[in-house]
Parts: C-alpha cells; sequence; structure tokens
C-alpha cells in the first residue's frame, strides 16, 4: 500500500485514499484465507473486478423491487455481467483450493510414513507436518477440522467459506480504513496526538508489527472505535424473528423482517451526549465507557449473530492506518460538516475521500 502510494504521490495532488486501502485489505484478506501471495498471481485483476461487479450486483437488486424476483433478474445485463464474474471468481480461488488440497495430502502422507519410518522424513517435512497440526490460515482450518459427524468439508462448503470471508473482510475494512484516514486528515490535532503515540510504540524504523505491539496503540484504536461509531460501513442490520417478540407495547409477529438502523443508534445523543455528532474518541475511554449501555454501539452487531471477524478487523485496521501516519500527513479540503454518506452494500462515502499526503518518517 505505502509503496502504491509513493507511486502516486504528487505535492499538492489529492489521492482517493480509498483506491489504495481496497487493494491493500483485499491482499491481507486472500492471505489469512487462502495463504501465499494471492493477489501475485495471473488473473490478479480480473478477480478484483469481479469480485467488484458482484458487489455491486448485490447492492442494485437491495435497493431495486423490480429485480428482486429471480426470475426477473436472470433476463437482465446485470445478471449476465454477474455471472460471467462468479465463473472468473470461482474459477481463481479453485485453482488455490484443489492446490492446497493436493499440499494437505501430501503432508498426510508424510506423517503416515513417518509414523512407520520415522528416520526416513526430512526435517523441513517434519516442520511442514508440525505446522497443519496448527493451522495458521482459514483454508487450513478448512481442510483440517472435520465435521461434527467427522466428515471433511466438501469443496462447495469450504469455496463458499472462502468467498464469504473475502466479501466480509475486504470493502469493509477497506472503507472503513479510507473513512477513518479522512477523519484523521480534518482532524489534525487528533492526528498528531496518534502519530506521538507511533513515535513511543515504534521507537525505530524496523520495529516489527506483532499482536504485543498492537495492543499498544490504545489511542489508535479509539480513534478506530470513534470512526466505527460516526462512520459505521454496516450502517443497517437486518433480522428475523423466530419467534413473537414483545417490545415495549409492541409485538412482532413470527416470521418478520425487521431493520436496525445503526447509524442513528450511534448518534442518539441520550447514549452518546450533546456532542454526538463530533468526532471525539475519548469517549471510548475506560472511564467514559462503563456506564453506557453495551447495546448503544454495534459496529459489528451482536450477540449470537455478530460479527466474528471484530478483532481481525481492529488488528488490520491498526497495522494500515499506522503504517499511513508513520508515512506521511494526512490533510484534506473536504469540512467535517460536509461528509455525505451513500449506501450500497455498505455504507461509502458520496464521493471520493480526497486526502493530500505530506511525507515524514517515524
Amino acid at each position: 500500500m505505502i509503496e502504491s502510494m509513493q507511486e502516486h504521490y504528487q505535492p499538492g495532488k489529492p489521492l482517493n485514499i480509498l483506491e489504495f486501502t481496497s487493494p491493500c485489505t483485499l491482499g491481507m484478506i486472500c492471505r489469512t484465507s487462502l495463504g501465499g501471495k494471492v493477489l501475485e498471481r495471473e488473473g490478479t485483476q480480473q478477480f478484483i473486478e469481479g469480485l467488484e461487479v458482484i458487489l455491486h450486483n448485490v447492492g442494485l437488486r437491495m435497493f431495486n423491487a423490480n429485480l428482486h424476483p429471480n426470475w426477473v433478474y436472470r433476463f437482465t445485463r446485470f445478471y449476465r455481467a454477474e455471472m460471467k464474474a462468479r465463473k472468473f471468481c470461482y474459477a481463481f480461488t479453485d485453482k488455490i483450493i484443489h492446490e492446497k488440497q493436493k499440499e494437505f495430502a501430501k503432508l498426510k502422507q508424510r506423517a503416515a510414513e513417518s509414523n512407520n519410518n520415522p528416520g526416513e522424513l526430512m526435517q523441513e517435512e517434519e516442520d511442514d507436518m508440525l505446522s497443519y497440526k496448527k493451522p495458521q490460515i482459514f483454508i487450513d482450518q478448512l481442510l483440517t477440522i472435520p465435521l461434527p459427524d467427522g466428515t471433511p468439508f466438501s469443496h462447495d462448503e469450504i469455496q463458499d467459506h472462502i468467498y464469504t470471508m473475502i466479501a466480509a473482510g475486504n470493502e469493509t475494512s477497506a472503507t472503513q480504513a479510507a473513512h477513518t484516514a479522512l477523519l484523521l486528515a480534518m482532524h489534525p490535532d487528533i492526528q498528531e496526538k496518534a502519530v506521538a503515540e507511533l513515535r513511543e510504540v515504534f521507537p525505530t524504523p524496523n520495529t516489527e508489527y506483532s499482536h504485543e505491539v498492537l495492543k499498544q496503540l490504545v489511542y489508535l484504536e479509539r480513534i478506530i472505535k470513534e470512526s466505527q461509531r460516526l462512520c459505521p460501513v454496516a450502517a443497517v442490520y437486518g433480522r428475523k424473528t423466530l419467534n413473537d417478540l414483545q417490545l415495549d407495547e409492541f409485538v412482532i409477529p413470527k416470521g418478520n423482517l425487521f431493520i436496525l438502523n445503526i447509524f442513528a443508534l450511534h448518534r442518539r445523543k441520550e447514549f452518546w451526549g450533546e456532542d454526538a455528532d463530533q468526532f471525539v474518541p475519548d469517549r471510548f475511554l475506560p472511564e467514559n465507557s462503563k456506564n453506557r449501555h453495551p447495546f448503544a454501539y454495534l459496529p459489528f452487531s451482536g450477540g449470537a449473530r455478530g460479527c466474528i471477524g471484530s478483532r481481525y478487523a481492529m488488528m488490520s485496521l491498526k497495522t494500515i492506518l499506522s503504517e499511513m501516519l508513520r508515512n506521511y500527513k494526512l490533510t484534506t479540503d473536504i469540512r467535517y460538516e460536509d461528509m455525505e454518506f451513500k449506501f450500497k452494500v455498505s455504507m461509502h462515502l458520496a464521493y471520493d475521500h480526497r486526502v493530500f499526503l505530506e511525507p515524514r518518517n517515524l
């Protein structure tokens, strides 16, 4: 991401920061889901464009009632474009899944041979085998962890899970990172406090990222949480009642779908105070949060259907934003009070995330 920003940087010329966070988060989610340098493979650009087509069409159907019936949608150019994109994207990941399955089969064979002839297993093969005993990436877990009945995941199930992770983890994190970068550009005092924290946590340019290092970025975490409050990428959630639900004097019958407006919830003054519309990261200090209703803040939903990727999202956002701030000072000509949003599959800015860069080294 930083290398790409350096290539496109021109003094006094703004960049759309989302154009840099998007390929970055896609690379991160692909690497943690599929392993290896997925985005360096042949066909990567077509894969990225295919994902964009699919997500665009999902959003298009959500807000166009005429496209809701499948039999109508199948006669449109959107359907044809989506099917073409899906065909390529499935083929792209199919190849990677098949390679992983072959790799895993070889490791199982080596493990079986080592049990009979331990001396014949080379050290590097043993290291490979041990790495599969403790899976580190998502596809490894799908290949090694059986279903409750003891059977393995099918190829289609693996593919569906992989696509769920990529679709859920890419656009959301990329857009939230861009929202946060823009908010920091609008609030230079808050940006400088974040930079001061980065100087302490990363005393030298060679300080490596780790889980322990990221945990120390407590002020940056408050910034991200405040960004998620004011600009939640998942601005609405849908829920279906499994039974009759009593809400005060109202009863929502079983089988009904209702929508939760998270954008409005996150700005309610009875929960967030008179400055609810302002960007104030310190509202997430422990002493300021302890008496707040636990469901007043739902950037990842909540309950049994809450997002399973919340911790991963926070770590990836900290990594992206800290790298950005260590290399550039961010400014913008967009005023905070002029921010406008539009809703597709998720909530986006109505225009580019226009940010000016000024190089710095931390």
